[in-house]
């Protein structure tokens, strides 16, 4: 006699609004080749506890053997492979469902469903088992929560969605200024695409967020995992600024220098040479055509001036880049053949910079001398 074993691990979710499955009974079903049990768990803390297991009849039944493992607290016990089982009933062919009612709140319990068959003549088994909670199942998130969003100066927009299968009730939202501990801004009904808006910010400066959800079983809330932290910064959703063609006494015809100044109210941008575009060129886009290098004079360097300032140097932007905050100014030194021609409508666009904290694009036209930067997606990235 051959015997097949599929194991199913379920936490189930305790919902006093479910109703109980009845006892035994005779199923005008149609028959399966193969066992699929499935289960649910009805009650509260409060009220009677009771698990109802359910199979679709097979094919050639003779009868189904039911057995459960003692109570254990976790699921990884009750998964382990190494527990007690306990003959609870066996049941007719006709029987598709049992109900288990000696049960405890908030426990883990694995049940198995033997089924005895003769097929062509051959007498055989099959088994399935099903790890149950008693309790009421947390909110895991399947996946990162992602948590997007629009920024200004005066407000933080915040929206993200939830998987379905979470079935959440609520969601509460946290925030932490630096150097802060998480404080609770707002409680959110459940639901599987939410929107909120911060409106407590001040300008320019910098905020952590995340979120978990919770479930209501009474008057107590069960709360899941937090979602990852974002940090996000109260400043203009894209980022403008100005160009100035600067001057770099010492360079060669084939060099071209840029001030670029960040307008006041900018997030922070962080400008390395990862990957880039060049339009007007006559070497565009080949990726040994142009050299980038960057320099950032001290605070107390003039806004005004184009010359790059005495002693300072530039250095390579492949790794930590150009990095300037709202009213910062910068150098940019480009390299490559006719750079510096009279061509007016040289632009040269950065697509993987970060802004605010986002994967974000940045275009340079040295014709109109000035940038921007922007999100190709509609909602902000993590």
């Amino acid at each position: 006699m051959s015997r097949k074993t599929i194991v199913i691990l379920l936490a189930l979710m305790v919902l006093a609004a479910l109703p109980v499955l009845g006892g035994c009974s005779d199923s005008e079903e149609a028959t399966h080749e193969y066992l699929v049990v499935t289960g649910s768990v009805t009650g509260s803390e409060q009220s009677e506890i009771c698990t109802n297991i359910r199979w679709k009849n097979v094919e050639g039944a003779k009868k189904y053997i039911i057995y459960r493992s003692n109570p254990v607290k976790s699921e990884t016990s009750a998964a382990g492979g190494k527990l007690k089982m306990t003959r609870m009933d066996t049941l007719s062919r006709r029987t598709n469902e049992y109900k288990d009612q000696d049960i405890k709140y908030k426990k883990w319990y694995c049940y198995k469903v033997v089924v005895r068959k003769k097929t062509d003549g051959k007498e055989s088994s099959d088994s399935q088992e099903l790890i149950v909670y008693t309790g009421l199942a947390q909110c895991r998130w399947e996946e990162d929560l992602d948590i997007m969003g629009y920024t200004s100066p005066d407000r933080i927009d915040l929206r993200f969605d939830v998987p379905v299968s979470l079935r959440p009730q609520g969601f509460v939202i946290s925030r932490k200024t630096s150097g802060g501990r998480f404080r609770n801004v707002a409680d959110l009904k459940g639901g599987y695409s939410k929107k909120w808006k911060d409106t407590e910010v001040g300008p320019g400066k910098s905020y952590t967020y995340r979120v978990r959800a919770y479930r209501k079983m009474g008057k107590k809330r069960l709360y899941g995992t937090y979602s990852k932290e974002l940090k996000r910064s109260a400043v203009n959703l894209e980022g403008k600024y100005r160009l100035k063609a600067a001057l770099d006494n010492n360079g060669p015809r084939d060099q071209f220098v840029v001030k670029i100044e960040s307008e006041e109210g900018n997030g922070e941008i962080r400008i390395t040479d990862k990957n880039w575009y060049a339009f007007g060129l006559s070497s565009q886009n080949d990726p040994n055509a142009l050299k980038f290098e960057c320099a950032k004079p001290s605070s107390k360097t003039k806004n005004d001036q184009l010359e790059l300032p005495k002693g300072m140097r530039f250095r390579s932007m492949k790794k930590n880049g150009l990095v300037l905050k709202g009213g910062e100014a910068g150098y940019i030194r480009i390299t490559g053949q006719d750079v510096s021609g009279d061509n007016d409508k040289r632009m040269i666009s950065f697509p993987e910079i970060k802004y605010n904290g986002m994967i974000s694009v940045l275009d340079l036209d040295i014709d109109k001398m000035k940038g921007k930067a922007f999100v190709m997606s509609e909602y902000y990235q993590k």
